[in-house]
This record gives structure tokens, C-alpha cells and sequence, in this order.
């Protein structure tokens, strides 16, 4: 079994409460195919099936509250700057495009697999990872995080 742990103090820099994580590679959160770069697409080629994907991302204001793993967060105005910058470099911006708020779309590389077994391809008949140690995709290290919103939400 592995074990890959995220350890933080109860209270951050900021003084607002901060998580802690400790990975068991379990496959609970592997329950699709992993976004991935393309390097990562190509040394697993013989495992996933890859594609180019688009994900629409809501751009968060401050005062607007970001709900994430069941929980709700006020996003503050230093929140509101982060999360500005974070997509000036991640994301493009197509502009105003509908009423519903501002979106931002994000370009990458998705590994794709059925939709019906409902898991990562990367898990073994016990549900473990099997590239755990082999070059595993970097997002599998941020799960359950999400490399879109910063540590702070």
C-alpha cells in the first residue's frame, strides 16, 4: 500500500482553516480517466485512449460562493485576484458569450476510456493504481484537489 501524505497546520498563513490529505492510492477518487499532458498521454499509450477535451470553467467573483467537495466557500477579494491570475495563465477567455456569468474554457489533453465501467483504466482487479510508481499523471497527485482553484478554497 502506498501512502502519499499532505500534512498542514490547522491554521494557514491566511488564518483561515487549511486541510489535510493522506493518499492510500485506495482508487475511491479514480472514478474516471485522468486529465493528462501529452508527454503523459504517450508514455500510457498503451493504456488510455486519448483526446482533446473542453471544460468550461466559471470565473468566480468575490462575494460569489464556490461550492467544492460539498462544501461552500465565500470567495474573498484576494480569493478573486488568485483566482484572475491563476486564469490569465491557465485558461482561455472567449469573452461574454451568454447572461450566465463569466467562463473561461480550458484546452487539454483528456485520456478517455467507457464511460460505463465508471473508473480509471489505471486501476488494477483491487481497485489500486497500477502506474502508481510508473510516471503516474501529475493531476492524480493533486485528487481530490483541483489544480483550477488555488489551496486557499
Amino acid at each position: 500500500m502506498h501512502d502519499r501524505s499532505i500534512d498542514v497546520d490547522n491554521r494557514g498563513a491566511s488564518g483561515i482553516d487549511t486541510v489535510s490529505f493522506n493518499c492510500t492510492g485506495c482508487g475511491k477518487c479514480c472514478n474516471s480517466a485522468p486529465l493528462m499532458s501529452l508527454p503523459e498521454l504517450f508514455y500510457h499509450e498503451n493504456l488510455f485512449v486519448g483526446c482533446l477535451s473542453l471544460r468550461r470553467i466559471k470565473r468566480y467573483k468575490a462575494g460569489e460562493i464556490l461550492i467544492a467537495a460539498n462544501t461552500r466557500y465565500p470567495v474573498s477579494p484576494a480569493d478573486d485576484q488568485m483566482l484572475a491570475e491563476m486564469a490569465e495563465t491557465q485558461l482561455f477567455n472567449p469573452g461574454p458569450v451568454n447572461s450566465q456569468g463569466d467562463y473561461d474554457v480550458a484546452i487539454m489533453t483528456q485520456a478517455i476510456d467507457y464511460e460505463s465501467i465508471n473508473k480509471c483504466p489505471a486501476l488494477d482487479e483491487d481497485n489500486h493504481c497500477s502506474i502508481y510508481d510508473d510516471r503516474k499523471p501529475v493531476v492524480c497527485s493533486m485528487v481530490p484537489f483541483d489544480s483550477l482553484y488555488s489551496d486557499s478554497l
